[in-house]
């Protein structure tokens, strides 16, 4: 091959390595800028919520379905900016551990929603990747009785951004989720003693998706 035609080649070469640069450059930039986001929203969570940014908000969740993971009662916890709460859900037949990890999310959303001042920016975590990335749209739901947890989440997600209020849900390990991980248990040792989370019912009754 002559030496025009190579440096012809190359420049196409340049050429094109320079067009997928240029495309790939906002999504490299919007992935590396999400992941600095979490990692600096985790160290918050991990200091026991403080050195949080003035205009955002740190909340974590879990949840917990015993004595056995299906057909137990669920323990439900969340905290928003370090204060903790729990609800209790009765014992049933279909019960499992991922339903207690989207009623523990959803219990979280609605108390933001009724803080007096939500702050532009809501930081949320939990150890459950399942539920963090089917909302994420990262998993799908195949699970059909999940179908109304999910959109339960999402309903909740929707009104507060509706609200001009900014989400990032995020998974973290379980052994920096303590304080959620805690009050999940509390709620499902109570044996109903704490509240009792009466949106369940609501859920149960929803029309399911079609296929």
């Amino acid at each position: 091959m002559d030496a025009s035609k190579l440096a012809e080649i190359n420049a196409i070469r340049a050429e094109l390595n320079a067009r997928h640069a240029q495309a790939e450059t906002p999504k490299l930039k919007a992935g590396i800028a999400r992941r600095d986001e979490v990692a600096a929203a985790t160290k918050v969570i991990r200091n026991d919520f403080k050195g949080g940014l003035p205009h955002a908000l740190y909340c974590t969740f879990d949840g917990a379905c015993g004595p056995t993971n299906v057909g137990g009662a669920l323990g439900l916890g969340w905290v928003i900016s370090g204060q903790p709460d729990c609800r209790y859900v009765v014992r049933r037949g279909d019960n499992t551990n991922n339903r207690a990890e989207y009623g523990a999310l959803m219990c979280c959303l609605d108390a933001v929603l009724h803080l007096p001042n939500i702050p532009p920016t809501i930081y949320i975590a939990g150890d459950s990747q399942v539920v963090v990335k089917q909302i994420n749209g990262q998993y799908h739901v195949r699970t059909a009785s999940l179908h109304p947890w999910h959109d339960g989440a999402i309903a909740l997600m929707q009104r507060l951004r509706a609200a001009g209020r900014r989400l990032v849900l995020f998974h973290i390990y379980r052994e920096h989720n303590q304080l959620a991980d805690e009050y999940a248990g509390r709620a499902l040792a109570s044996n109903g003693a704490v509240p009792r989370w009466t949106a369940q019912s609501d859920l149960l009754t929803r029309p399911r998706r079609k296929p």
